[in-house]
């Protein structure tokens, strides 16, 4: 089975809601990666992504909603 790695900016685009260009097309890549088991985050990139959304884009994460995406990627495979 061929992996997928998926990058840092595309998991920033699927939870910026402020980009209306990019985060439909990050959510439906991550949906077709969840759908069909192919895709992997590596624990640096989860870890820029935490930094980015709770501290660098418009609207940024609660602790209580980065814990619940974590918690969806894990169980997501």
């Amino acid at each position: 089975m061929t992996v997928e790695f998926v990058d840092t900016n595309v998991l920033v685009y699927a939870h910026n809601r402020c980009d209306d260009r990019r985060h439909p097309i990050a959510r439906d890549l991550l949906t077709r990666l969840i759908e069909y088991g192919t895709g992997a985050v590596s624990i640096q990139v989860l870890l820029e992504w935490i930094n980015v959304v709770t501290r660098r884009v418009p609207v940024p994460l609660t602790p209580d909603e980065t814990a619940r995406v974590i918690q969806d990627f894990d169980t997501a495979g």
